[in-house]
């Protein structure tokens, strides 16, 4: 009899997906993500949800509203509109590609999906975070099934997404240095 609580295993020396590669979708959690196939698909998710937001927000008329809030009531009134929810929706929809996204990089790096859970941990998030991105896939197949070849395109797309990344910590860095020496001379 076999402990259904017992940890998975797989077998590592058959021939998976007859020597091709992963070819899953790159919205199915059971396949695996390079490290730029990582940021290319975050980065192509972010810029659809500014899109789909920005002109749901103008079509509604909310963008001057939403820019003016200062007030708390009226954020939670727009929020509580009919508009407020389609844009909650939508961005609950992109947090759940986000977190498949998160799941196949981890499969890549032969690490369990539930260790997704570490990204809602404050702190500890951004310490997994920088890990997941930095940390080599396993080259050939692993637990999780074969490697998934990385097309051109987003191997270009995570470049310039890792670019961004990285000008906007020197610019956070620069600007806090900046606001600290301001409030020194002051």
């Amino acid at each position: 009899m076999t402990n259904p609580y017992s940890t998975p295993e797989s077998n590592l020396q058959r021939n998976l997906n007859n020597g091709q590669n992963d070819t899953s979708s790159p919205f199915s959690p059971s396949g695996r993500f390079g490290r730029y196939s990582y940021l290319a698909w975050n980065f192509v998710i972010n810029i659809v949800l500014m899109i789909v937001v920005g002109a749901v927000l103008a079509i509604a008329g909310a963008t001057t509203d939403l820019l003016a809030m200062t007030d708390p009531n009226q954020a939670m009134n727009f929020y509580a509109s009919g508009i407020g929810f389609v844009v909650i929706a939508i961005m609950l929809i992109s947090f759940v590609i986000t977190i498949i996204f998160f799941v196949r990089r981890l499969h890549d790096i032969n690490m369990s999906g539930w260790w997704s859970l570490l990204s809602i941990i404050p702190l500890v998030n951004i310490i997994f975070g920088i890990f997941v991105l930095v940390k080599k896939g396993t080259e050939g197949a692993n637990n999780f099934g074969p490697e998934r070849v990385t097309p051109t395109w987003e191997k270009i797309v995570g470049i310039i997404s890792l670019i961004i990344i990285v000008l906007y910590i020197i610019l956070l860095i620069s600007g806090m240095t900046m606001g600290l020496m301001g409030t020194r001379m002051q």
